[in-house]
């Protein structure tokens, strides 16, 4: 994918070249000036948070292998996978944090599935740029090829996990930064503008005017000059002769709204990923706690994210099995002690948890006896207290008759 002509009006990118020559991650370097590729988008402190927020919380996340009952197989080899249990170069959070970085900027992220006799036995992340897509539009078929991988002969589709959020045909992957490349180009002037403001002390140029006339030459001498003795900050007194006049422009940051436009291009830039602008340091939210806080990033904005790695791992992995791959949201939904103590004892009370399952999700050593399920009475039913009465009534006519 290549984002070099991405914020030019010169040249439109069409589709197949967006997502063909992509170029690895890493490879582009930050620099202060025009953003030329999608790596130096990642220079902009809002984006590079939105990024960053979102490939950690979802890469921090336990994968785990369900079957149709929901109970989680600890022993299944492909959660040994997720459990980091096998001999693989990167760790499953490097993994997805690399994988969900690639599809936020590149549109795609890909994940080889290794087998061995049939069984899955590892995951390999590949870079997107060295994977090409070769769509067969005649059969509806979709292969693979990367050069490293299989000899450079093509990949079935069944192997090869295809991440994408956002397409233009339903088979590659475009970045979000096809969408808000205007407002990361604004917010990339923004922040040009404001370094150079500040490099001069808030000084902005001035006026030098003189009487007579004055040769192109000397006009450019003269500027040269005086951008040598008093530009770039520098204090100090001029002084001119032959006639020369200065009159200064200045201004402040509050005059130019410098601060004003940081701020809403940061929030503009939230906007495109869903994040809370409170999670990147924008105050004024009207949020009560940062539970809901988390909540609203979790549905807004990771939620997305999570149901589209566990619906492609789940259809690449058991096509045929009544397992399924569920990544634990409920990690970033963690709350205060108190507040946790409530949820878990609202859930046991009610029938929901044993206290042995509390105790395994909070981390601490199995006790035993705690395995049972603990229901108060007042959970019975009236009308199941009232069919109790009934019978033992039934009962002590029983008895009646029969003596008689």
């Amino acid at each position: 994918m290549d984002f070099r002509n991405l914020f030019s009006r010169k040249k439109k990118v069409d589709v197949e070249e967006r997502n063909c020559d992509c170029t690895c991650y890493g490879s582009g370097s930050l620099q202060f000036g025009a953003l030329n590729n999608q790596f130096t988008a990642l220079n902009i402190a809002a984006f590079f948070r939105c990024v960053s927020l979102i490939s950690q919380s979802v890469a921090s996340m336990p994968i785990v292998v369900q079957d149709k009952n929901n109970e989680v197989l600890d022993n299944h080899p492909v959660s040994l996978i997720f459990r980091d249990k096998t001999d693989n170069v990167m760790s499953k959070y490097d993994i997805f944090k690399q994988l969900l970085t690639n599809i936020i900027l590149n549109g795609n992220g890909y994940l080889y599935i290794e087998r061995s006799a049939g069984q899955v036995v590892g995951l390999r992340y590949l870079c997107a740029s060295d994977v090409r897509v070769n769509y067969k539009k005649e059969t509806g078929k979709v292969v693979y090829n990367c050069s490293y991988i299989r000899h450079g002969n093509d990949i079935p589709s069944k192997d090869m996990c295809h991440f994408k959020m956002y397409s233009y045909d339903g088979v590659n992957g475009i970045s979000i930064l096809n969408y808000a490349s205007r407002s990361v180009n604004v917010a990339n002037n923004i922040e040009n503008t404001s370094a150079n403001y500040y490099k001069n002390n808030g000084l902005l140029s001035g006026i030098i005017t003189y009487t007579g006339n004055l040769s192109q030459m000397q006009q450019q001498q003269i500027k040269e000059n005086w951008d040598s003795t008093y530009g770039n900050g520098a204090n100090g007194i001029a002084v001119l002769g032959g006639g020369l006049q200065f009159q200064a422009l200045s201004s402040n940051a509050a005059d130019t709204q410098i601060n004003q436009s940081r701020q809403f291009s940061v929030e503009d830039i939230a906007r495109f990923f869903g994040i809370p602008s409170i999670l990147l340091g924008i105050n004024g939210s009207s949020f009560s706690t940062f539970e809901s806080v988390q909540q609203l990033f979790l549905t807004d904005c990771l939620q997305p994210y999570i149901v589209m790695l566990e619906r492609e791992l789940t259809r690449k992995i058991f096509p045929d099995d009544d397992l399924f791959v569920n990544i634990d949201e409920n990690s970033i939904l963690r709350c205060d002690k108190i507040n946790q103590a409530n949820y878990y004892s609202i859930l046991v009370d009610k029938g929901i948890l044993n206290r042995e399952e509390v105790r395994d999700e909070l981390g601490y050593k199995r006790v035993d006896g705690l395995d049972k399920f603990i229901i108060p009475y007042t959970d019975t039913a009236q009308n199941t207290i009232n069919q109790n009465n009934e019978i033992n009534e039934d009962k002590e006519d029983d008895k009646e008759n029969i003596s008689e």
